[in-house]
């Protein structure tokens, strides 16, 4: 395994089929679909999540221990989701040491 791009993240350098995964959590729905869409079109994986709770959760099987491809490479939330806003979420990551840029969007 070596170190490759800006980002810092882990990646299986024989693995062919290996794509950045990237979580998309906003409340508008036509948004989500479109960023969501773009990341694909450019080659990422992409998890669509409907709020900061439900991101949250599908991180939980893949912080620390899994895999290194596991983890996000790219996090886009809304910036001001009640109660698990992505302020919250960019926070939780620092506070971690988890190396994936997080985009607000407000």
């Amino acid at each position: 395994m070596e170190e490759l791009g800006s980002t810092r993240t882990m990646r299986w350098a024989d693995k062919a089929t290996w794509r950045p995964l990237a979580h998309v959590a906003l409340r508008d729905e036509c948004e989500r679909a479109r960023i969501s869409e773009a990341l694909r079109g450019k080659g990422w994986a992409v998890v669509d999540s409907k709020d900061g709770y439900h991101l949250l959760q599908g991180f939980l099987t893949r912080l620390p221990g899994e895999e290194a491809w596991c983890q996000p490479s790219l996090v886009v939330i809304d910036a001001l989701f009640p109660g698990c806003s992505g302020i919250t979420v960019a926070q939780g990551f620092r506070d971690l040491g988890l190396p994936a840029p997080v985009v607000l969007v407000a």
